[in-house]
C-alpha cells in the first residue's frame, strides 16, 4: 500500500491520540498501525445519485461527527452541515452494523436477508466455507484460511468482504470477492488494500458496491472493476486554525500536527495553528506519528533528539491537550496516553529554552501537576 508508513503519521499523534475508544482490545494491545488515527465510517445513506457518508473521528469524543455527500452525477464529494444532510437523507443516519465488537450485531444484508458468515482464524484450516444465506447453503473454496465480515446480494452474485482473523487483531484478507450464489465459484476478486473489510453496501440506484476498510472507501461497479477509491486525511482550516477531516480520491499524507491539534480545547486551535505556522513546513511534516510515539523505545540511549528545535514552541500545548482529553478515556487508554505523552515530552524538552517549556519539562508527573492546579482552583 502506498501509505503504509505515513499515517502512522501522527497516529498517536503526539499521541495523546491513543484514546481511541472504538478500537478493539486486540488492536489496542498491538503495535500502532497506519490506520489507527484515521476516521471510521459509521453510516452510509443512499438516495438516488447522492450517497451520504457519516464518520467518527478516531476516538476524539469532543469532536463532531463530520458529514460528507458524494454526488454521482459529477463524481464529487464535499463536506456538508447536519441540516443539509438531513434534507437529503431524512432523519438520523442508520449506523452500520458492528461485527467486530464484543456483542456483534446480527448478520443481515441491506435487503433484510439473514446469513451466517464463514470464520477461520490462524488456529484452524477451514478453507472451505459452508455459509448459510436465507437458509440456503453456499459452499465456497477460499483456498486459504480467511474470514467473512459482511455480504451483499445482487441477483446471483454474492459480494463478500473478507479479512484475516488473528490473536492480535484483524488484517487484510482476500479483498472483495464476487461469488456465484448458484455455483459457489469465485467470479472476481477486487484488491481493497491491506486492511480488513468491515462493511459492504450495495447501492441499488447505481448498482455500485461500496466497500469500507480501515484506510479507504472502495467503489466497485457491476462490471466488477474499481470505479474510484476515497482516502481520509487531516489538515488545518487556514481561516480558523481548526483541524479538519478531508476526503480525496488519491492518498494524501495528513498534516501530523493537525492530528495533534484535535486533542486541544477548541479555544486553542487558532493559537496552536499560528505556532505551527512558525515551523518551516518541511520540518513540521518531517516526522510521522510512529517516529514521535516510538522515539524513546527505539532510539539508542544517549542519542540526541532528532526533532528540530522549532518544535519547542509546541511544548506549552502538551499539558492542555493532556488535560483536555485524558478524563474522557477509559483504562487502559489513560495509561497508554500518559506513557505516550511522557515520551513525546522527553523529546520535545531536549531544548527547553523558553520559560514555558522549562516549567513543563521540569515537572516529574503531569498527573500530579493537574491535581495541584485543581487544588489551587
Amino acid at each position: 500500500m502506498p501509505h503504509t508508513n505515513s499515517m502512522k503519521n501522527f497516529a498517536l499523534s503526539l499521541t495523546l491520540c491513543v484514546g481511541i475508544g472504538m478500537l478493539t482490545a486486540d488492536v489496542i494491545a498491538a503495535e500502532y498501525d497506519d490506520a489507527d488515527m484515521l476516521p471510521r465510517v459509521i453510516s452510509l445513506s443512499f438516495a438516488g445519485e447522492q450517497v451520504g457518508i457519516q464518520i467518527s473521528v478516531a476516538g476524539f469524543s469532543a469532536y463532531e461527527f463530520p458529514l460528507f455527500v458524494h454526488d454521482g452525477s459529477n463524481d464529487s464529494i464535499r463536506s456538508v452541515s447536519a441540516t443539509e444532510y438531513a434534507s437529503l437523507f431524512g432523519g438520523d443516519p442508520e449506523p452500520l452494523a458492528n461485527h467486530f465488537g464484543n456483542e456483534p450485531d446480527p448478520y443481515v444484508t441491506t435487503d433484510g436477508t439473514s446469513y451466517e458468515p464463514h470464520y477461520c482464524s490462524g488456529y484452524d484450516d477451514r478453507v472451505i466455507s459452508d455459509m448459510v444465506i436465507a437458509d440456503q447453503r453456499l459452499v465456497v473454496d477460499f483456498g486459504e484460511c480467511t474470514a467473512v465480515s459482511e455480504i451483499e446480494l445482487d441477483g446471483d452474485i454474492v459480494w463478500m468482504g473478507t479479512y484475516y482473523a488473528g490473536g492480535h487483531g484483524n488484517s487484510g484478507g482476500l479483498g472483495l470477492l464476487a461469488i456465484s450464489r448458484e455455483s459457489g465459484q469465485i467470479v472476481a476478486r477486487i484488491d481493497t488494500g491491506g486492511y480488513p473489510i468491515s462493511h459492504v453496501r450495495y447501492d441499488t440506484f447505481s448498482n455500485n458496491v461500496w466497500v469500507i476498510t480501515d484506510d479507504q472507501i472502495v467503489v466497485v461497479d457491476k462490471e466488477m472493476t474499481v470505479v474510484t477509491r476515497y482516502f481520509f486525511y487531516y489538515d488545518f482550516d487556514p481561516s480558523s486554525g481548526k483541524p479538519e477531516v478531508r476526503i480525496a480520491n488519491t492518498w494524501i499524507a495528513s498534516h501530523p500536527l493537525a492530528v495533534f491539534a484535535m486533542h486541544l480545547p477548541s479555544d486553542q486551535y487558532q493559537r496552536f495553528y499560528e505556532s505551527v505556522q512558525s515551523i518551516p513546513n518541511e520540518k513540521a511534516r518531517e516526522y510521522d506519528l510512529q517516529d514521535l510515539y516510538m522515539c524513546c523505545y527505539f532510539a539508542p540511549p544517549g542519542t540526541p533528539s532528532r526533532k528540530p528545535r522549532e518544535f519547542e514552541i509546541l511544548v506549552p500545548f502538551l499539558l492542555p491537550a493532556f488535560q483536555h482529553t485524558l478524563e474522557s478515556w477509559s483504562f487502559p487508554l489513560k495509561l497508554k496516553t500518559k506513557q505516550a505523552t511522557r515520551m513525546w515530552r522527553q523529546v520535545a524538552c531536549k531544548h527547553r529554552s523558553n520559560d514555558a517549556a522549562a516549567r513543563l519539562c521540569d515537572i516529574e508527573d503531569w498527573g500530579e501537576l493537574i491535581e495541584l492546579e485543581r487544588s489551587a482552583e
